[in-house]
């Protein structure tokens, strides 16, 4: 294998290579729509290997090839499984970080920190937070909306469970928020 530069397209859909850098077989592919707004006829590799250095990690992938194309462009479905994040700065900068392939031991982490079942959170010992209020700000408090049965019962197991384990508490306050349970 050798390195080649890529230009990151996150408009990009598919990944592809310049026919300069590839030579290999090749078959028709569907249409490009490119910048320009024309249709081009395409080829696609077969799996080839991708090595990223940012992070170390390797996969096989197919590469579309377009004639004409003055950059080997890397699209959104390479970026996605290279695990890349790319953030625009207030300043007008991009950060660009990868995923780290390299797995982390958690087995110094205390077992009571993770969850057991799905209506367990886990725990950590710790100052609950307190929101401090600007002087002079009076409370809001909206009442409960009427809920159906259904609603009522789905947060019911995980409100008892939650009360259980000490996460909440029963409490009068004179700030209120409804909530409105969605399904998954």
């Amino acid at each position: 294998g050798r390195s080649l530069p890529f230009l990151g397209d996150t408009g990009a859909t598919c990944s592809s290579l310049c026919d300069t850098y590839y030579q290999g077989t090749r078959e028709k592919s569907t249409p490009s729509l490119g910048i320009n707004g024309v249709s081009t006829p395409t080829f696609v590799t077969p799996p080839l290997s991708v090595f990223c250095n940012l992070n170390g990690s390797s996969t096989v992938h197919p590469f579309r090839l377009i004639p004409k194309c003055p950059v080997n462009l890397l699209g959104r479905d390479l970026l996605g499984i290279l695990g890349a994040t790319i953030t625009c700065t207030p300043s007008g900068g991009i950060d660009v970080s990868m995923l780290c392939s390299e797995t982390i031991d958690l087995s110094d982490v205390p077992s009571s920190v993770w969850a057991s079942s799905k209506l367990d959170v886990g725990f950590v010992n710790c100052t609950p937070y307190k929101a401090k209020l600007k002087p002079a700000v009076t409370p809001i408090y909206l009442k409960q909306y009427p809920l159906s049965e259904a609603k009522v019962e789905g947060v019911r197991p995980m409100i008892q469970s939650f009360l259980e384990q000490g996460i909440l508490k029963p409490v009068v306050s004179p700030y209120n928020t409804p909530i409105n349970p969605v399904p998954k």
